[in-house]
């Protein structure tokens, strides 16, 4: 079993259909330790205002967020990884997803991001057992921690 967490990432211009702030761990992600004290999540993956098809249209989109949403993008990337090594064992997909996460929270695996973000070309290579592994270049970032009062708002410059 795989925990995912959700966050947003970056993405479209403001006011248009999908827009998120920039990488931040979704509010409503779930987060560990675990009932026996394991590290969850296993990794995060974009499921805030994800752009996916609308169900009863033909045509039709909507921005959904949820950890429903941040799911399918681990599912994607381990099916990649499957594809390319087919006899890999369910032990060797979460350790590849582990290793080749990149972390987005404070150092070393952490019960709000995990391991980290994932990502698909690294993983690939971890599980291909390749070294050093590509990751994909990303935006730098910045982590905050905090607290935001029950039903209150905060501004992050």
């Amino acid at each position: 079993m795989v925990t995912v967490g959700a966050a947003s990432d970056y993405s479209v211009p403001s006011g248009q259909l999908g827009h998120d702030p920039g990488l931040v761990l979704a509010g409503f992600s779930s987060r560990g330790p675990t009932i026996d004290g394991r590290t969850k999540p296993d990794v995060v993956a974009p499921g805030v205002s994800v752009v996916a098809a609308d169900a009863g249209t033909t045509s039709g989109y909507v921005a959904l967020s949820g950890t429903s949403m941040a799911t399918p993008f681990v599912a994607g990337v381990v099916a990649l990884g499957l594809d390319g090594v087919p006899e890999a064992s369910p032990a060797e997909v979460k350790n590849a997803l582990h290793q080749s996460a990149v972390d987005a929270g404070p150092a070393g695996p952490d019960d709000d991001w995990g391991w980290g973000l994932v990502d698909a070309r690294a993983f690939v290579d971890a599980l291909k057992g390749t070294t050093p592994f590509t990751h994909a270049a990303s935006p730098a970032h910045q982590l905050l921690e905090g607290a935001v009062p029950t039903n209150g708002t905060t501004d992050i410059p």
